[in-house]
């Protein structure tokens, strides 16, 4: 591998890492917002559940990004960064729980599937069973999510409003 290439791969699989940490913080200030803003007692409680499994990962995420080893820990044909979606960004915006539920599964779904091709670009062993334990870690999510929006999903009952905060 040429220099100009392992320096565009290693801003690439940097460029990985950044979007997961930024992904896992982002996951935590949502979850607990939920947690703060739900009016039913045990939805919160899962909600702030949720969001304590993404402090330590963020934190492991980080450490590997800092790594200098990072380019052998993965194989010389990455994957490109992925593009942000703006309709999300707008959903994210919204009061509507129905709304927020919607874009944290369809979060947690990107997620899951940014931790899958990183884990299948792996050389490392150790990192590549990170990554897939992270996958599931959001394929749980992502079914907790489904699960609080089954209920709401033919659109006969309305979830319940927010609490107001702030």
């Amino acid at each position: 591998m040429n220099d100009l290439s392992s320096e565009r791969d290693q801003a690439i699989y940097r460029q990985w890492l950044l979007e997961a940490m930024e992904g896992e913080a982002e996951a935590y200030h949502f979850y607990m917002d939920m947690a703060h803003r739900w009016h039913d007692p045990a939805t919160r409680k899962v909600f702030q559940r949720m969001a304590e499994e993404e402090i330590d990962p963020c934190a492991l995420l980080a450490y590997y990004q800092a790594d200098p080893s990072l380019p052998a820990r993965f194989t010389d044909a990455p994957l490109a960064p992925r593009q942000k979606d703006e309709r999300a960004l707008s959903l994210y915006e919204s009061q509507s729980p129905l709304d927020l539920l919607t874009l944290a599964l369809k979060k947690s779904c990107q997620a899951g599937e940014l931790y899958q091709n990183m884990a299948h670009a792996c050389l490392d062993g150790e990192f590549q069973d990170f990554c897939l334990q992270l996958a599931l870690m959001k394929t749980g999510h992502t079914r907790i999510l489904q699960d609080l929006l089954r209920p709401h999903s033919s659109c006969q009952a309305p979830l319940p409003p927010l609490l107001e905060v702030g």
